[in-house]
């Protein structure tokens, strides 16, 4: 399952479905998700939505016996986090919880905080409670995450990426560290923010090929 960036407001899930053939060609069934863009809709109803194509996803997997990979990118990354801390999946039964077995987070972005003085937060409207609500980082929402102690957590960014997401996601990596999560942490050389994840076409990408191996591993 892919979860495209684009800070909420920009691209769509048709734009970011290039990421799909070397998953395809490798075997795996591949969900490209759409949400609706802010304005459209805030924080909330963004997060609404995901949730919905979660619900749909893991009883789709139920029915064929399949297993569930999340990944994001970006806001993607965010709404991945934000969906596996989610009143939805912690109150899924155990059984069901477990056909999601892990997520890859793509140069995520994991605090919000940030974000409420500068132009990203003109068309979502968040406010100070918002940003903490809906912050990965917040220590409600890494709580409710380290109960799914099955879950495998892959963090990459690139190595010419803003130093503001590098540092997301060692914080990020450091809360999961602390609370006994599986999780790994690495740098792409070379990439940036967005070549990190254009690459991912390529089936020969060390990344793509890094994402194909921890599915093989824990399927």
């Amino acid at each position: 399952v892919y979860l495209s960036g684009g800070y909420w407001q920009e691209l769509t899930g048709a734009i970011s479905a290039y990421t799909v053939a070397p998953l395809v060609a490798a075997g795996h069934c591949v969900a490209v998700v759409h949400y609706d863009r802010a304005p459209k809709q805030d924080m909330g109803g963004i997060l609404a939505q995901v949730e919905r194509a979660g619900a749909w996803l893991v009883r789709y997997a139920k029915e064929k016996g399949l297993t569930v990979w999340l990944s994001g990118h970006s806001a993607g990354s965010h709404l991945c986090a934000m969906l596996l801390s989610s009143g939805w999946y912690e109150g899924l039964p155990h059984r069901d919880r477990n056909i999601v077995r892990g997520v890859v987070h793509l140069s995520g972005v994991f605090d919000l905080l940030p974000l409420l003085s500068t132009s990203v937060n003109t068309p979502l409207k968040m406010t100070k409670l918002d940003a903490e609500q809906f912050s990965p980082l917040s220590q409600s929402n890494m709580d409710k995450l380290s109960t799914a102690k099955h879950l495998q957590h892959m963090v990459v960014v690139g190595e010419n990426d803003s130093p503001a997401f590098k540092l997301q996601a060692e914080q990020y990596v450091e809360e999961l560290q602390k609370r006994g999560c599986q999780v790994s942490h690495s740098v792409q050389e070379k990439e940036d923010h967005f070549s990190l994840v254009e690459r991912l076409m390529e089936g020969d990408y060390s990344l793509t090929q890094q994402m194909l191996a921890l599915m093989d591993k824990f399927e």
